[in-house]
């Protein structure tokens, strides 16, 4: 997973004060994915791979400057195929994912915080983004990711032990305590797969720095207009 530093956030904060009028697009080029080896999900047809997406990165206007340097994604949209190069659109947070279940984003903001890490291996990739979709394409009911429950479900492959260990976080959803580590942010392309990452919640360090650089820019205003 790419890295995202405090310093790094606390740029791309006073980049967004400053107001800058571009459109909040970023050129996005695939890179790689965590996911080997493949298996198949219903309702989708064939084999596919399940993990996060590495991406380089470039004409990056969303204000987010750590993004210059590339990201990494989820797969928010199964029905589509992901393109080697697309030009996204970044549209905000989790009230723009097309849930089967309105409850769900609770959910998706208890998996990430519960077991999302910088440094997963590949089943635990592969397991994070089965469980994902799980949390956006099934409806009200039991969550299982096992072969036949439900709308989605896998029905072959992803390795042995992964299919468990979805099924083992989604069960313990409910351990987490509301408190959020990470921010979301939704990156859209009509003709490639919707896309989710994630910014790590500043420290109270960084939010310490954070307002010394909006107070630094305030008083150069200041003096630009006194």
């Amino acid at each position: 997973m790419i890295k995202r530093t405090a310093a790094a956030f606390v740029a791309s904060a006073l980049m967004l004060s400053a107001g800058s009028a571009a459109a909040s697009t970023i050129q996005l080029n695939y890179q790689g994915n965590l996911g080997s080896p493949a298996g198949s999900i219903s309702p989708r047809s064939g084999n596919i791979y399940a993990g996060e997406f590495e991406f380089s990165a470039s004409n990056n206007n969303t204000g987010i400057v750590e993004w210059n340097d590339g990201l990494s994604a989820f797969c928010i949209e199964i029905e589509t195929t992901l393109q080697g190069s697309a030009l996204y659109e970044y549209v905000g947070g989790l009230d723009n994912v097309a849930f089967r279940d309105v409850n769900r984003e609770n959910d998706i903001r208890a998996l990430f915080n519960l077991f999302y890490s910088d440094n997963h291996s590949a089943q635990e990739s592969r397991a994070f983004q089965i469980a994902l979709w799980e949390l956006i394409y099934e409806g009200e009911g039991n969550l299982s990711v096992s072969s036949g429950a439900g709308y989605f479900y896998v029905a072959s492959g992803f390795g042995s032990g992964t299919v468990g260990l979805a099924n083992n976080w989604l069960a313990a959803l409910g351990d987490w305590d509301g408190t959020d580590a990470w921010s979301f942010h939704v990156l859209q392309n009509e003709g490639s797969q919707n896309l989710l990452t994630v910014r790590p919640v500043p420290t109270p360090a960084a939010l310490g720095l954070l307002l010394a650089g909006l107070g630094g820019l305030l008083v150069v205003r200041r003096r630009r207009h006194g």
